[in-house]
């Protein structure tokens, strides 16, 4: 897969993130996708197979109010690289975060084969364990 198509790929799935659309992310996802983030987070760990993908996403929805600020991507080797920003709020705590993050996407023919995530945690669980607001 050349630079570009891997590169789009990568866009289509943070397209299909934004929309919600459940059907473009599967398309684009390989069954034995794999997704990593930091497991301090309660969503966080490892996660395998469309089922782990569902279950991440999941997790991020139910503790966290967010949007990420896709920034460049780049192709490293057989990865892609996006450094952006990961901000919202905490849903039970009513915090609010604003963090720097890196996504390295795995590309392989034209579908997802793995995501790994790392951005400022201990931000995030600050946000996560604050006292909620009055």
């Amino acid at each position: 897969m050349n630079t570009e198509s891997a590169i789009d790929v990568v866009r289509r799935v943070y397209a299909a993130l934004a929309a919600g659309d459940v059907e473009a992310l599967a398309e684009l996802t390989d069954p034995d996708v794999e997704i990593f983030q930091s497991e301090r987070l309660p969503y966080g760990g490892f996660h395998q197979g469309l089922t782990g993908l569902q279950a991440f996403l999941g997790g991020v929805r139910t503790a966290l109010d967010s949007e990420i600020e896709v920034g460049p991507l780049f192709v490293a080797g057989d990865r892609v690289v996006q450094i952006g920003r990961s901000r919202g709020t905490a849903r039970a705590t009513g915090a609010s975060f604003d963090v720097p993050e890196v996504q390295v996407w795995k590309v392989y023919n034209g579908r997802i084969l793995g995501l790994t995530v790392y951005l400022d945690d201990s931000a995030l669980v600050t946000a996560l364990t604050a006292e909620p607001a009055a």
